[in-house]
């Protein structure tokens, strides 16, 4: 097992950011550069990791921190981390959401810790401007234990926009943002995305946001 495999925690302020699209993007980019990428998603959902599973094309391991415990997260990722180059986990709800509203259990942020891996936390960022700066300083002083590496913004206007936000966040600095494509977003219900079969979703959408992630 390669305990020093390199890592990243794609989390979010909440639900609807674009975890997802993040995660998927990074590891198809990953993937044409000839990685071999391990990819999980925290808590129970099984409709996020056949996104995952077709754009690494290897299974993707749920860690439930609350259901599984440190132990057995610990052993599923190091396990399916065998024989790869990087490992990405995606998270759920917003970052530090979990099984109770005043602890972190269950929450992507005990996930990450237990990981010991830095965090890249999406953000909504439609109509936002300097607000971002704030945002993203709360989520670092929140826990001062939690590796937050840097932010991503999603839906946003333009390039420039991209760059108003760059320049806006001192706390934690914003590496990268994808324009709104309304007509390119993933089909949703109300449990979330519907699965990533090629029925729901076409080759030509699912590989459009990996295109996007390597102009950034």
């Amino acid at each position: 097992m390669n305990i020093k495999i390199p890592r990243i925690v794609i989390g979010g302020t909440g639900s609807g950011v674009g975890k997802t699209t993040i995660a998927l993007a990074l590891t198809q980019i990953l993937r044409k550069k000839g990685l071999k990428v391990a990819t999980f998603k925290c808590g129970p959902d099984y409709l996020d990791p056949t996104y995952h599973s077709r754009a690494s094309q290897k299974i993707c391991h749920n860690l439930d921190g609350w259901l599984m415990g440190k132990e057995s997260v610990l052993n599923t990722f190091y396990q399916a981390c065998h024989n790869v180059d990087i490992a990405i986990i995606e998270g759920m709800m917003g970052l530090f959401d979990g099984h109770s509203p005043n602890s972190e259990i269950g929450s992507t942020a005990e996930i990450a810790k237990w990981l010991a891996s830095p965090v890249l936390v999406v953000l909504d960022t439609r109509g936002m401007a300097r607000t971002v700066s704030a945002i993203l300083k709360g989520l670092k002083i929140f826990d001062p234990d939690l590796n937050l590496a840097g932010a991503f913004a999603n839906f946003t206007g333009s390039p420039s926009h991209i760059q108003l936000l760059k320049d806006a966040s001192t706390e934690v600095p914003i590496l990268g943002g994808l324009c709104k494509h309304s007509e390119q977003t993933f089909p949703e219900r109300h449990l979330g995305l519907y699965s990533a079969s090629e029925e729901n979703v076409s080759e030509e959408k699912f590989n459009f946001w990996g295109e996007e992630g390597e102009k950034v």
